[in-house]
């Protein structure tokens, strides 16, 4: 898969209609078919739809500027700030090898769409909490986006949520299942919920 570009279909449609309007503007204009004031109107309607499109274009482009991209692993990861990963290619196709005993399709998961991985110091833990616990990450649910804490920048990798998230997602779309007490359950049985090398 692609790394993610910066234009997408949105753009196509915005553009259209930037251009569309730019040039009946300027059509218009120059037969003497409109008067100037309704001409006013429709140059300053396109260059807000052209000033709104580049704006929006910035601003995915800066957001894309955060992620490191691991085509190998189809992976954008967001570290801010976050050096416990050294390895990411290594460690995550450990984690893939061992979720691959129990879902043989688990590499799979990984081949269709892009995992967006956010790392995030000190997660927001009075908004996000389950079970009346303090959580270390968690996916959107039905998605490949996880969000994953960590406390000080070198905190070792096994000693956060990063694995664990990926297991939520490998096992929710291998078992189209996304009960997160039954996840959990699961992890346990198996000794998944948290995976460090050599173990």
């Amino acid at each position: 898969m692609r790394k993610p570009n910066i234009f997408v279909f949105y753009d196509i449609l915005l553009g259209f209609c930037t251009f569309l309007t730019t040039g009946l503007t300027i059509y218009l204009l120059s037969c003497g078919i409109i008067q100037f004031n309704i001409i006013g109107m429709m140059s300053l309607i396109s260059l807000l739809f052209i000033v709104f499109w580049a704006s929006s274009l910035y601003g995915r482009y800066k957001l894309l500027k955060t992620f490191t991209w691991y085509p190998e692993l189809n992976m954008m990861i967001q570290f801010n700030g976050y050096k416990g990963l050294t390895d990411p290619k290594g460690y995550v196709n450990y984690v893939l090898d061992r979720w691959s005993q129990y879902h043989e399709k688990a590499r799979d998961v990984f081949k269709n769409d892009i995992i967006w991985v956010f790392f995030q110091k000190e997660i927001n833990e009075s908004v996000f909490v389950w079970n009346n616990k303090i959580i270390k990450g968690f996916v959107i649910q039905k998605t490949k986006a996880a969000y994953v804490d960590f406390d000080t920048i070198y905190d070792k990798v096994e000693d956060t949520a990063f694995a664990h998230e990926l297991g939520h997602i490998i096992h929710g779309f291998s078992t189209l299942q996304w009960n997160t007490e039954e996840h959990h359950k699961f992890f346990a049985e198996h000794g998944l919920g948290r995976i460090v090398i050599g173990e």
